[in-house]
């Protein structure tokens, strides 16, 4: 009989290169206009899409790319960054997906690619790359979210719930509500 062996996956290279994305700002997801400033800043607010590196999203950023939408004037920026994309199932896979610019009455008001890759086992472990270029001044940075991984954990998050007037010609408004929630994963 063979003894078992173990197959180790290399760290892909665009995960060992990926610029870690660590600024706090990057987790308001409640709209509280915060200018953070920075190379490439528009009026103080933070830009990302002059970033042509692979990034990864860490510390007081979160451990991945923010997937629910958030208000206009979140994230240190005027214009948030978000993608509904999956996280790929194997190491090193990587997969195109969208990210989208969130505005005052748009959850989606602009599409843009995104490549991502899974960098380990470790849930939420990913990089990205987004193809987009700006043009003129620059208004938009990425959002981070803090995703638990393991336990049990009782947190409050502010929800950005879109919700319609009454007829498809209204405009919609963004209300935010605190939302208690338990965790409980396996």
């Amino acid at each position: 009989m063979l003894p078992p062996t173990t197959r180790t996956v290399p760290l892909p290279i665009e995960c060992r290169n990926a610029t870690n994305f660590t600024e706090s700002w990057r987790l308001d997801h409640s709209g509280q206009n915060i200018r953070p400033g920075g190379e490439h800043s528009y009026d103080n607010y933070a830009c990302d899409v002059h970033t042509k590196n692979w990034f990864r999203f860490s510390s007081q950023a979160g451990n991945r790319m923010l997937n629910i939408c958030p208000p206009y004037k979140s994230c240190g920026t005027y214009v948030p960054f978000w993608s509904d994309a999956a996280i790929p199932d194997q190491v090193g896979e990587r997969v195109e997906a969208q990210f989208y610019a969130s505005t005052s009455n748009n959850c989606k008001s602009e599409t843009y690619n995104l490549s991502v890759i899974r960098c380990s086992d470790e849930p939420n472990d990913a990089v990205y790359f987004q193809h987009y270029q700006p043009r003129g001044n620059c208004r938009g940075a990425f959002c981070g979210l803090n995703w638990w991984n393991e336990g049990i954990s009782w947190n409050t998050l502010s929800v950005p719930i879109w919700l319609d007037s009454g007829s498809c010609m209204n405009r919609m408004r963004n209300y935010v509500y605190n939302v208690t929630y338990l965790w409980y994963i396996i």
